[in-house]
């Protein structure tokens, strides 16, 4: 026998096809579910800005750390001291350094010729300079070895006080090697270095040296000796 409802009354469940009652939904229950997956979405989508955000800071950072280098930027940690850091050049033949120096007359000098293994030479010009007590800022010297239009070279030691320009002559073993040579470059500051100001600092020695006496040297353990073509800067306090 059928069991019937009685009238008005609503059945408590629905009975689908087969004799299966259908699970009830109730609102609450969705309404949590949505908010729990909503708090996930939201989640999700901030942790993966947050980690896009840290990979492009990262990327920034490493990209601004390159141009530090290529522009040799550079702390001053102590103000009485030099400071002098190489920069690498893209160009052939071309060298450069930033340099701090702290306030007082100083002088920038170099030699083109007869340059020894150590010390400084002899036979130098220089122009004089100033750092002014206000002037706490780093410069640029810059050391080329170009050739003109009419095919001759000269050396050029530019730097924010003046400039130094000498003409090398076409027999010199730089640009004219009669032999086969070793170029020794002695590259002050290719770490940032900090040195006695009252005291002359070396920026570039460079030496041209016969292989054959490069090579009696080095079997012996040492540096060759004497004076060679090449050139050196340095820069040290007017006296």
């Amino acid at each position: 026998m059928d069991h019937v409802c009685p009238e008005g009354a609503a059945p408590s469940t629905k009975v689908e096809a087969g004799g299966r009652r259908g699970p009830r939904v109730s609102l609450a229950w969705l309404l949590t579910a949505m908010a729990c997956l909503a708090v996930v979405v939201s989640h999700v989508s901030t942790s993966w800005r947050l980690r896009t955000a840290q990979q492009t800071i990262r990327r920034q950072q490493a990209g601004l750390r390159t141009l530090r280098d290529e522009l040799g930027v550079f702390e001053v940690s102590d103000r009485t001291k030099a400071h002098v850091l190489f920069v690498r050049q893209l160009e052939d033949k071309a060298w450069r350094w930033r340099v701090y120096l702290p306030p007082g007359r100083y002088q920038m000098k170099w030699a083109i010729d007869a340059i020894p293994q150590e010390g400084l030479s002899s036979d130098w010009e220089g122009q004089g300079f100033e750092r002014a007590r206000q002037d706490d800022s780093t410069f640029v010297v810059d050391v080329l070895l170009r050739r003109a239009a009419d095919g001759k070279w000269s050396w050029f030691l530019r730097h924010p006080h003046g400039e130094m320009k000498r003409e090398v002559p076409t027999d010199h073993p730089l640009v004219s090697p009669a032999q086969p040579l070793v170029l020794e470059n002695d590259l002050r500051g290719r770490q940032l270095e900090l040195s006695d100001s009252r005291e002359p600092v070396v920026l570039f020695r460079h030496r041209a040296v016969p292989q054959a006496e490069f090579d009696a040297a080095q079997a012996q353990g040492k540096r060759p000796d004497g004076t060679f073509p090449g050139v050196i800067i340095w820069i040290e306090p007017a006296k």
